[in-house]
Order: structure tokens, then C-alpha cells, then sequence
């Protein structure tokens, strides 16, 4: 009898199974760089909301919500922040994240163009037939600077140089006429190029005032109640050729800073004293956000009960491109700066280091502009004058 071989045993599904490797252990850079990539993308999740915010403060009154008035402000710095986080995501090679900020950006591309329009070159009219120059500035009280012989001052001479046609002025301080301070007198006779004039006081019948000198006729002049302190507005009708121009001159809320309190809240900031300087803030900054909110409801009610179709709005908002009282304002008109602009056209600087565009300008359909631009040159306010060209349609 033949012997038979038993059958081979399966190895047991243990045998198959490998030696456990032991478990790696995680060293110090690891867990710091493990941590780094949380911070950071905890940060940047941070501040896409918060440039979100930024990009809809348009579109919200600050007396629904106040926050959406300060992103708007901050607009610049979280933009340029946006950028850095993605060239850092972008060298580390995080292709999804790199990616949802690369279309952060891109969304934000209409309202970065709003702010610093981008144009190779700037065209002015050469044929000045037909179109006209207006120059609107602050005055910022003619600096409260005594007036030099045959009633020399700074400001008036840079006016009479601007061939402008139209020349609007805010927070213009007259005195008497025998003072040794800008008067109504001293003013008309230096721009005597400018043959028709017309002012209104910002609040009632005292304080600074409202000023346009033309060369063409003003018709009426109506001040506007902007229930205020300091700040108000008119309206002019000039007659441009057959055609009545709607001029809205506004002076809207300030912050009212003294030079002292810039000193103060410049000190903060480089005191790196966030509660201090965020309470010191509040204090001036949203009760002129709410007030703005209010007027420029009342400008745009006023606006819309106009017949003529030539509406031009000049003056120092007190805001940027980027905030709910621009929007508002600007609801039916166009930006000057935007449309024929280029660049961030700063018209205030904040202690000489921080540039804001604050003066502005905003037309209907049936006026056409061109080269619209902030004369930085000009040394003849705290604001800079803004320029613009016109024609009537």
C-alpha cells in the first residue's frame, strides 16, 4: 500500500500578516510647522471674511451695520493682504487654497477698479470748445492765513492759474471785507475771471460756506439742510449755453479731528494700543458714519426730484470710493476718477502717511467727462483739488 502525502498546511492569515513597524514619532519642526500651517490658514480663512465684509460695505448703511463702514475703510490693506496670502500659498504649492483666493481677488477686481481705476494715458480735450474744466477743492478755511499785498493768497492763486471754468469750493471761512483774512471781496477781485458768484452757508446763516464762481450764469442757489454742526450743501443752476446745469456743492459729515487728536491716535497706532485706539475712534468715526448714512439719503431724494438731465455732484464726502455714502450718491451717475481716471488719486493724507480719496465728483448720462484727476502738486489745503472736464450731450 502506497503512502500518501498529506496535503500542505495553509499558513494561518497571522503568518501573512508583516511585522508592525513602530510608529513614527513626530519631531519639535514638524509639530511647529504643523502648527504654522493651522495659524496661517486659520488666519487667511479670518481674513477673506473680513475682505468680504469689505467688498459689501457698499451695500450696507452703517445704521443697520457700523462694522461694514470700517472694513470699507480698510478696503487697501485687506486687498494687498489677500494678495500676499496667496503668492505665500502659491510658494508653498497649496493649489487649493492659492485657487479660492485667486478668485477672491478676481471678484474684487470691479471694486479694485473703482478705487485705482488703471488707464495707460489720459486724454484732456484739445479743443476746449464745448467742454468745460471744473475744479472742486476744500479750502480748508484758506488755512486761516493772513492775506499777502494786493490780497495775495496761495489758494485764490492757484484758482486763477487753473483755467477752470467752474470753480466749487468747501469749508471756505470769509471774513469782513476790511479784515486781513480772505473776505468776499478780496476773493471775487483775484478771480475776477470768474464774473458770476454765489454762496450759501453750510449750516443756516453762519460758518464756512459753499462757493462756486463761473464763467457762465448762476441762476438759483438753494442751500441744503444736512441737520448738522458743521457740514451742508447747495444746489446751483447754471446756464451752460441753452442748457441748465444741476450743480450739487457738498461738504458731508467730517471727522472733525483736531491736529491734536491725529496726534493722539497717530500715537496710539505706533503704541500698538488696539483697545485705546479703537475706542478713541469710535468716539469721532461712527456717529459720521450714521450721519453720512442719513444725508446722503436726503441728497439722493433731491437728486431724483431734478428735471434738467445734467447733474453734476462735487465736494468733499468725507469718504472713499469704497464706502455706503459713495454708492448711494453715485446710484444713477458715474464716478469722474473711475470713468477717465487712473490711479488711487489721493485728495487727504492722514499725518502726511496715509492717503485717502475723499473728494469726488459724479455726473448723469448726459454729460461726458474726461481726464478726471487729483492735482497732488497743489500745496494749498489739507485737501488736494480735484479736476475733471465736461461736456453737456
Amino acid at each position: 500500500m502506497d503512502k500518501t502525502t498529506s496535503p500542505p498546511i495553509a499558513p494561518s492569515p497571522k503568518s501573512q500578516q508583516s511585522p508592525q513597524q513602530p510608529a513614527k514619532k513626530r519631531t519639535l519642526w514638524g509639530m511647529i510647522r504643523g502648527f504654522w500651517h493651522t495659524f496661517v490658514s486659520f488666519g487667511n480663512l479670518l481674513l477673506l471674511l473680513l475682505f468680504a465684509g469689505a467688498l459689501l460695505s457698499r451695500y450696507i448703511s452703517p445704521t443697520t451695520i457700523i462694522l461694514s463702514a470700517y472694513l470699507g475703510l480698510l478696503f487697501p490693506l485687506l486687498f494687498a493682504l489677500v494678495v500676499l496670502q496667496a503668492i505665500y500659498w502659491f510658494i508653498i504649492r497649496a493649489w487649493s487654497r492659492a485657487a479660492i483666493n485667486t478668485v477672491v481677488l478676481l471678484v474684487s477686481l470691479p471694486t479694485l477698479l473703482l478705487y485705482a481705476p488703471i488707464r495707460l494715458r489720459q486724454t484732456p480735450p484739445i479743443d476746449r470748445e464745448n467742454w468745460i474744466k471744473v475744479v472742486s477743492l476744500n479750502a480748508n478755511a484758506f488755512q486761516f492765513a493772513k492775506l499777502g499785498p494786493h490780497d495775495y493768497h496761495p489758494t485764490t492763486e492757484y484758482l486763477a492759474e487753473s483755467d477752470a471754468d467752474i470753480i466749487c469750493l468747501q469749508e471756505a471761512w470769509l471774513s469782513s471785507n476790511k479784515s486781513k483774512y480772505m473776505s468776499e471781496r478780496s476773493l471775487q477781485r483775484i478771480l475776477k475771471a470768474y464774473p458770476f458768484y454765489s454762496s450759501a452757508y453750510a449750516v443756516k446763516d453762519h460758518g464756512s460756506r459753499l462757493i462756486v464762481l463761473s464763467k457762465y450764469p448762476i441762476l438759483s442757489t438753494r442751500p441744503i439742510d444736512l441737520h448738522s454742526d458743521f457740514n451742508g450743501g447747495a444746489v446751483f443752476t447754471i446756464l451752460v449755453g441753452e442748457k441748465k446745469l444741476v450743480l450739487y456743492n457738498l461738504h458731508l459729515e467730517s471727522f472733525g479731528f483736531t491736529k491734536e487728536e491725529q496726534a493722539h491716535y497717530f500715537q496710539l497706532a505706533q503704541e500698538v494700543n488696539p483697545k485705546g485706539f479703537t475706542q478713541a475712534l469710535r468716539v469721532r468715526f461712527s456717529p459720521a458714519f450714521k450721519r453720512r448714512a442719513k444725508q446722503v439719503e436726503q441728497i439722493y431724494q433731491d437728486v431724483n426730484y431734478q428735471e434738467s438731465p445734467y447733474v453734476l455732484i462735487c465736494g468733499d464726502f468725507n469718504d472713499t470710493p469704497i464706502s455706503y455714502t459713495h454708492h448711494r450718491l453715485s446710484m444713477g451717475l458715474h464716478d469722474a476718477i473711475a470713468t477717465t481716471g487712473r490711479g488711487v488719486n489721493y485728495s487727504y493724507y492722514f499725518k502726511s502717511l496715509i492717503g485717502v480719496r475723499i473728494d469726488h465728483m459724479l455726473y448723469s448720462d448726459q454729460i461726458e467727462a474726461r481726464a478726471a484727476y487729483v492735482d497732488r502738486t497743489a500745496e494749498i489745503s489739507d485737501h488736494k483739488p480735484i479736476i475733471c472736464y465736461f461736456k453737456l450731450k
